[in-house]
């Protein structure tokens, strides 16, 4: 986004931070044997958990996203004279489009998203299955409040996304 003249804030790189942080309570939580042999979380481990039961999922994120929000605050707040693109799957679940002026929100085909996460993440069909499943019902239209979303289509190249994206940012900004 830097090309745009925005800072970036990515979330899950605040989630990585708050499992970090958190890693004591998170153990007490979802057993030992989520950690790895230098005491951090054991990140696949924890997801192939959280990702199959919903409940805990919503342990996880009770645990992080507290943590996750104030980090995403103070970040804005110290960039606050700069434009900020935050990057986050679950922006409007976790209330942060309140930091926002506008939500861009990409979305690409499902076979697109399973074959971009098994390569990105290592994992399996199944484990993406179920990642996709667990965040069927994140759509910003249904959870962002006084917000503007504009939609962006992520089916085609890279290059195909950077001109949508340009063209809306143009826009948001006439």
């Amino acid at each position: 986004m830097e090309r745009y003249d925005f800072i970036s804030l990515d979330v899950d790189a605040l989630g990585h931070d708050a499992l970090s942080a958190e890693a004591d309570v998170i153990t007490e939580t979802f057993g030992k044997e989520i950690k790895k042999s230098d005491g951090g979380i054991d990140r696949k481990k924890l997801g192939s958990i959280v990702f199959s039961d919903k409940n805990k999922l919503k342990q996880l994120e009770n645990i992080v996203h507290p943590r996750m929000k104030a980090m995403a605050r103070e970040f804005v707040e110290r960039n606050a004279n700069n434009s900020i693109a935050i990057h986050a799957a679950i922006l409007c679940q976790m209330n942060l489009e309140k930091l926002c002026s506008a939500v861009i929100w990409v979305n690409a085909p499902v076979i697109l998203r399973i074959k971009r996460a098994k390569k990105r993440d290592t994992l399996s069909f199944m484990e993406v299955i179920r990642r996709i499943w667990a965040q069927r019902k994140i759509t910003p239209q249904k959870s962002c409040q006084n917000v503007d979303i504009y939609n962006v289509e992520n089916g085609r190249s890279r290059e195909s996304l950077e001109k949508q994206v340009k063209a809306l940012l143009r826009d948001i900004k006439a």
